[in-house]
């Protein structure tokens, strides 16, 4: 059996010092190259096969209404409305603001899986879709044309523990409206 350990040092500095090093930025944009289909060329280069925590930002000026809302899945099969707006999201140093916040054991697959159309792996995109009211296809765009992939690699098993707490203080920290959710 593995051992995973807290390294308080990792863990405070990734949290305190994002969005810079040892975070990199990935500018969606380059994912498309003028057809719907994606092209992975650049990401393949740039992202690693390897595990880490990783973040989706979107620019602040997309949030023209005054609230937003997502209804969230209670307990006993109950909706809840979780409302907020702009200025419950504390802005990252170029006016973006953290959509969703994630760890990972393959960061690379872990974007490709996001950009699909599945009910499991597309957690960015499904709450885009509540948030801003339009269809899949309306809002992978959205992202694609406007959206950041930030991403920091804490790979093997040993850092699991540190993975899960970087992605927390990241969620408290930023207030990613897409991470919250309802205890069941």
């Amino acid at each position: 059996m593995k051992t995973t350990e807290l390294d308080s040092s990792t863990i405070d500095t990734s949290i305190s010092d994002f969005p810079s090093k040892p975070w990199k930025c990935f500018s969606l944009s380059k994912l498309q190259k003028g057809s719907k289909d994606l092209t992975w060329n650049e990401a393949r280069n740039l992202i690693p096969r390897e595990g880490g925590v990783y973040a989706f930002s979107f620019p602040c000026e997309k949030l023209k209404e005054e609230k937003y809302s997502i209804t969230l899945d209670g307990p006993l099969k109950s909706k809840i409305k979780f409302e907020f707006s702009i200025d419950d999201l504390p802005p990252i140093h170029d006016d973006h603001f953290i959509l969703y916040v994630g760890k990972t054991t393959n960061l690379f697959k872990r974007l490709q899986l996001h950009l699909r159309d599945t009910k499991t792996t597309t957690q960015v995109l499904h709450g885009m879709k509540k948030i801003f009211n339009e269809k899949f296809d309306a809002v992978k765009e959205m992202l694609l044309s406007s959206g950041k992939f930030y991403y920091f690699s804490l790979d093997g098993e040993e850092n699991c523990a540190n993975r899960d707490l970087i992605e927390l203080g990241l969620c408290v920290k930023y207030r990613s409206p897409i991470n919250i959710k309802s205890e069941r």
